[in-house]
């Protein structure tokens, strides 16, 4: 395991619980309400998870290529556009106010994203041996 490989994993699994699962399985309704944003029909939020759903199978090629020891640059630049993307949005949008948590978690990503680009030696070292 090393801390990119990790940090993968994390931003996996938070996404598909928190993001794609929602948008791809919860009503209109219940969408609308958890996010106080509407839409004219579903078809928006269920793209939105599918376009989740293209960014957690991305995230999963570059966790096999760090199994494979290589360095997955093009995920870990996708990694930083889409999540330093996501904290700028919802800055300037001013919907970080009603999701901080979400706000911090995609910055976190983002960042720890940029610290791996600029020391990858640290982001595939192995944290322990199997």
């Amino acid at each position: 395991m090393t801390p990119l490989l990790l940090l993968l994993s994390v931003k996996i699994a938070v996404t598909v619980a928190f993001v794609a699962g929602p948008f791809l399985l919860l009503s209109k309704r219940a969408i609308e309400e958890r996010l106080t944003i509407s839409a004219s029909n579903s078809g928006l939020f269920r793209l939105y998870g599918v376009a989740m759903l293209a960014l957690v199978t991305a995230y999963s090629g570059g966790k096999w290529q760090i199994t494979q020891g290589v360095f997955p640059i093009p995920i870990v630049l996708m990694g930083i556009v889409s999540n330093i993307g996501a904290t700028i949005a919802l800055l300037c949008t001013g919907f970080w106010k009603s999701s901080k948590l979400l706000t911090a978690f995609f910055a976190m990503i983002g960042l720890s994203l940029i610290l791996g680009l600029i020391l990858p030696e640290f982001a595939m070292m192995k944290l322990y041996e199997n």
